[in-house]
């Protein structure tokens, strides 16, 4: 039998039967660049970043920014006054994106050819190559227009500067674009799949719903139909009570090691107020 090569330049969802799952293949993203070489651990030369103040036109034009004044007292390695007139916070839509950013239908999945593989095995019912468009956005949350490697060398007000930022993209991707999901993640170093060392974060927002978090939607409604409760509520007075777990505490938020953590260090930040 002749083997077929498969060329995708675009990002397209493909289904495991086995774990029942759907997972983004995303081949373009190969192409993005890279602060890291392989072999003896350094950086590149980072004269170039293009996350750096100075270097805008490296990037897609931003979808949004943020700025705040840097008073006298300010540490100079978290901010430069010549910089905050332009941003203090940026969010530019992923140059390498893993999402589809064209609007597709959200509810039916796009029609694709049968790979060979599928053709030859048309006698079963169940077609192992489910394959469909994936649509919504990507973007890129840069955190300080100054080459810093870590959002723990932020001050607090350019570290809150960047939460509203996630807040706000996040509301723009669920409500006024209708997304199902939408998630902010960080990768931190090369093995963690991070590509370049400027303190940044990423948003995805797709038009379907992940299998686990649908699960975890059908958690919540089954305890609150059981005990009338609303299960985080719950969930912080219990380690509240127990005190064993809590890694901070604040009037409006607590944070804890979850009694059934899935890895190490995991930590899991709930609101104390409904």
């Amino acid at each position: 039998m002749a083997q077929q090569r498969e060329d995708s330049t675009s990002s397209e969802m493909r289904h495991d039967w086995l774990a029942d799952r759907w997972v983004i293949m995303a081949p373009q993203r190969s192409a993005r660049p890279n602060d890291y070489v392989i072999g003896p651990a350094r950086e590149l030369d980072n004269a170039n970043c293009p996350f750096c103040v100075g270097h805008e036109d490296c990037t897609p034009t931003a979808v949004a920014t943020y700025k705040h004044v840097c008073h006298q007292g300010s540490n100079p390695a978290n901010r430069q006054a010549s910089c905050l007139d332009l941003w203090s916070v940026r969010v530019v839509p992923n140059k390498f994106p893993a999402v589809n950013s064209n609007r597709k239908s959200l509810v039916e999945p796009a029609s694709f050819p049968v790979p060979m593989e599928a053709a030859e095995s048309s006698a079963s019912a169940i077609n192992l190559f489910q394959r469909r468009d994936l649509t919504g956005g990507h973007e890129v949350i840069i955190e300080s227009p100054q080459h810093l490697h870590s959002i723990s060398q932020l001050n607090q007000e350019s570290a809150r500067l960047v939460f509203t930022a996630y807040r706000d993209r996040l509301r723009h991707w669920l409500d006024d674009r209708g997304s199902a999901y939408g998630v902010v993640f960080k990768n931190v170093g090369l093995d963690a799949g991070a590509s370049l060392v400027h303190t940044h974060s990423q948003l995805i927002a797709t038009d379907i719903l992940p299998a686990d978090v649908a699960r975890a939607t059908e958690r919540m409604e089954l305890f609150e139909n059981k005990e009338s409760a609303c299960l985080f509520c719950r969930m912080a007075q219990d380690e509240l009570d127990h005190m064993v777990r809590i890694v901070e505490q604040t009037p409006d938020f607590i944070a804890f090691c979850p009694f059934a953590s899935r890895f190490p260090s995991m930590v899991t930040i709930l609101p104390t107020n409904h």
